[in-house]
């Protein structure tokens, strides 16, 4: 059915972990994306196919272009990798293969772009990279998300009194972009490439905030913790208050006064009421 009647795939399956293992980026990212690269050729009907990777995938660079950077790196030689070297040997091996690649989530995505390059002599293919995506705008309402990576985990733990302290620069200002926005850009994206004539070029397009509305990470954190006092979380254990520091003295006393030692009393409480330990 697939392969008779799709014209349009949307490609933004991902594991967007950075501690991820070498094996597991690779397969979830890299050799994933060239499976939907070899069912894609089969398609009778396609006319694009979208690949969501990220605009982080060059970080080394001051600037980023809307195009295909080469790499060292071989897509081929790091799934045969994955595939046949034992767990073990990956794991001393991954730093020493990584070189300056901050984490294995960077290093995926950059082969994800390498498959795409490749197979669009036989595709029609279409790279977007989003900066870092968080709750809607709009659609389907305000504030809507489906998951708690990135900063809204940061903002739901800090609501909820889980997340005490936090070590980071308070000054740090991200690039955030509402998910229904990089929805919306991809399906614009899609039908520039649907009405274009067959060729052999991939367009590459960044989806990111670029400094419209500058908000850093203590800003961020003071607006969230602020709507919490008008709509508080259902089961909140401690007052909402998220400390952040980037001193790592002050943040290690911080996590042993505010996280591990209250954790352990009320481990000790609940074992004496009979109840299980959180």
């Amino acid at each position: 059915m697939l392969i008779d009647r799709v014209s349009v795939i949307f490609h933004c399956a991902a594991t967007v972990r950075f501690d991820e293992d070498l094996k597991d980026a690779i397969f979830s990212n890299t050799r994933s994306t060239q499976d939907i690269c070899i069912l894609a050729e089969n398609m009778k009907q396609l006319v694009v196919l979208i690949h969501v990777s990220t605009t982080y995938g060059q970080c080394d660079k001051p600037v980023v272009k809307e195009m295909l950077y080469p790499t060292e790196f071989d897509w081929k030689k790091a799934i045969k990798i994955a595939e046949s070297v034992d767990d073990y040997l990956l794991k001393i091996l991954t730093a020493k293969y990584m070189k300056n690649i901050p984490n294995t989530y960077i290093l995926s995505k950059i082969l994800a772009e390498q498959v795409i390059s490749d197979y669009s002599k036989s595709l029609p293919c279409v790279i977007i990279r989003p900066s870092i995506v968080i709750s809607t705008m709009e659609d389907p309402f305000k504030g809507w998300i489906d998951n708690f990576n990135g900063p809204v985990g940061l903002l739901i733990g800090g609501s909820k009194g889980l997340v005490r302290t936090f070590y980071a620069d308070s000054s740090i200002i991200s690039d955030y972009m509402p998910v229904d926005l990089v929805i919306k850009a991809m399906i614009i994206a899609a039908w520039k490439r649907g009405i274009q004539p067959k060729n052999n070029i991939v367009d590459v397009y960044h989806c990111s905030s670029n400094g419209i509305k500058s908000l850093s990470l203590r800003t961020i954190t003071n607006v969230g913790l602020e709507i919490t006092k008008d709509i508080p979380f259902e089961n909140v254990i401690w007052k909402s208050q998220t400390i952040i520091t980037n001193s790592n003295f002050i943040y290690y006393i911080l996590l042993l006064l505010l996280h591990v030692i209250p954790a352990i009393i009320l481990d000790g409480i609940l074992k004496l009421i009979g109840a299980r330990p959180m």
